[in-house]
């Protein structure tokens, strides 16, 4: 399998387990009466978090480099996911008709989409780590 294929199939992976985790805490903050957008703000800090691990060290094999600026690029295309991802929420919702729960499930389509476009551009500097 290409270098490229297997990246992609990181990706999807440890998306899974990132976007399966955010919606648990999604679904756990709006069963406590948190307001919809609140629970999505509060469920993408943690999936910040959880994804620079996942995605530096699993899907983009970039274990030896960390510098300010990577986070920092990493933190902009998140805010920027982020961003596009609450204004779909929200027009899912509002405008759709669709209930929260669902609302953010279908947006999850777009919000992964348009992470895997950029972070591979920020972590293509490095090869992806060969398999043995």
């Amino acid at each position: 399998m290409g270098a490229h294929v297997q990246r992609a199939m990181r990706f999807v992976l440890s998306g899974a387990v990132v976007t399966s985790s955010c919606y648990a805490v999604y679904l756990l903050l709006l069963a406590v009466h948190t307001h919809y957008l609140l629970a999505n703000g509060l469920a993408w800090l943690f999936g910040l978090s959880l994804s620079y691990i996942l995605n530096k060290n699993f899907t983009f094999g970039d274990t030896q480099r960390s510098s300010m600026r990577m986070l920092s690029s990493f933190a902009l295309i998140y805010i920027g996911q982020f961003i596009v991802g609450t204004i779909g929420l929200a027009v899912l919702v509002e405008i759709c008709g669709f209930g929260a729960r669902i609302a953010y499930a279908i947006n999850l389509l777009f919000t992964a989409s348009f992470s895997f476009v950029f972070l591979s551009r920020l972590f293509a500097a490095r090869p992806a780590p060969q398999t043995e």
